[in-house]
């Protein structure tokens, strides 16, 4: 076991100390990181034996989340965001249900002998986005702050959203009564974004005061300030998932309260929250790749395949292509926002809880799951610089 974390921690080094001459490659660090496990895995030198680590792997992904939502937000300005808020309401409230269903319909073709819940609920997990795959495309200077503000407000919210889906689908494919589901659904809607929307606000909001108290008093460390901005990520996710909220909702508004309400503190601060969240990526990463010996069929159905690459390009695109229509954005921009949604760190959480939930389609929908997973760090990867500098005019 230690030969195998030895070797996972002399990956995460080379890869800190090449980062920069990388970053100009067309290869993303969740490639890189995913590869590694494939190689430390069963299914290549053996050393990383992770056949019942799924729950720990969620649990990794979910805290990683956590601090990365939490860092983006707080990146945002105010400005920006009432500038950029109309485009992301478009694509979470109309174009985010258009893509479940869209991938809904195309679920029941492609697969007929999975149920109706299960095809909405395979839609669903990979119709959440995150930009823990997009970081080259949202702190890219040659895109214009805008469209970074909206790739990051609706890959910030839309997991979220995407949860109270998530287990209500979970429910109804263990033949839950209708009458129930839609007890359920009604309590999941209130309670996960209801909840992790005002615990979101206020767990920062009284963090934020007793960091600048601790601070003032000279009570702290000036070295340890910076860590305390990462427990109150960390804080606003584990006590509002504790709460039966969405820890995900809680902390993207937890960074966005955090960058509301310290307009005149450095917001260097939050550096070690991104730094400690891109290392548990890594991790998270790894570990991911490791067991898609276990999660993926050794030789996976074309269908799988086709089901993940029109998943990423016809069910995600056309939807948002849609909404942005009338927008006055150019169609580099649309493009932009439709492509570079990706399946990141949301689906990996998701296709764990649909693995622990024990639905009896678990073993035909996951590994569905983990091969769309792996197009989208591919294809995003490669593609995430050549757009941009194909465009650059366009985007900025």
């Amino acid at each position: 076991m230690y030969l195998g974390f030895t070797l996972v921690a002399l990956c995460a080094l080379f890869y800190c100390l090449f980062a920069k001459r990388m970053s100009s490659w067309p290869v993303s660090s969740a490639m890189i990181f995913i590869l590694a496990g494939v190689v430390f895995g069963p299914q290549g030198l053996g050393v990383l034996e992770l056949e019942h680590a799924s729950a720990e792997v969620r649990i990794l992904a979910d805290l990683t989340l956590a601090l990365l939502l939490f860092a983006d937000a707080s990146s945002i300005k105010a400005k920006t965001l009432a500038r950029v808020k109309y485009l992301a309401i478009r694509m979470l409230l109309i174009g985010l249900p258009l893509s479940i269903f869209c991938g809904y319909l195309l679920a029941r073709f492609m697969f007929p002998e999975l149920g109706m819940w299960d095809c909405a609920l395979l839609a669903t997990a990979l119709a959440a986005t995150d930009a823990a795959l997009g970081k080259p495309v949202v702190t890219n200077p040659s895109v214009s702050e805008p469209l970074r503000t909206t790739v990051n407000l609706e890959s910030g919210l839309n997991d979220g959203l995407c949860v109270p889906l998530l287990l209500l689908f979970i429910a109804l494919s263990k033949e839950l009564m209708m009458d129930e589901a839609s007890d359920l659904a009604m309590g999941l809607f209130l309670s996960e974004i209801g909840i992790g929307a005002v615990l979101g606000v206020l767990i920062t909001w009284l963090g934020s005061k007793a960091v600048r108290l601790a601070t003032e008093k000279q009570w702290a460390s000036i070295k340890w300030v910076p860590m305390s901005i990462s427990v109150i990520a960390l804080l606003c996710f584990l006590i509002t998932q504790n709460l039966h909220g969405s820890g995900y909702i809680a902390s993207f508004v937890g960074g966005l309260t955090f960058s509301l309400v310290n307009k005149n503190i450095d917001h260097d601060l939050v550096d070690d929250t991104e730094t400690s969240g891109e290392l548990l990526g890594m991790l998270t990463w790894i570990l991911f790749g490791t067991l898609l010996y276990h999660t993926v069929s050794l030789d996976p159905s074309w269908k799988d395949w086709a089901y993940g690459i029109l998943s990423l390009t016809v069910v995600r695109m056309l939807p948002t292509l849609l909404v942005l229509t009338g927008t006055g954005l150019n169609l580099p921009s649309k493009v932009f926002l439709a492509w570079f949604g990706p399946r990141g760190l949301a689906s990996v959480a998701f296709a764990f809880i649909i693995i622990n939930s024990q639905i009896p389609n678990a073993a035909e929908i996951v590994p569905v799951i983990c091969c769309t997973i792996v197009l989208s760090v591919a294809l995003h990867g490669i593609s995430a610089l050549p757009y941009i500098k194909r465009f650059a005019h366009s985007l900025g």
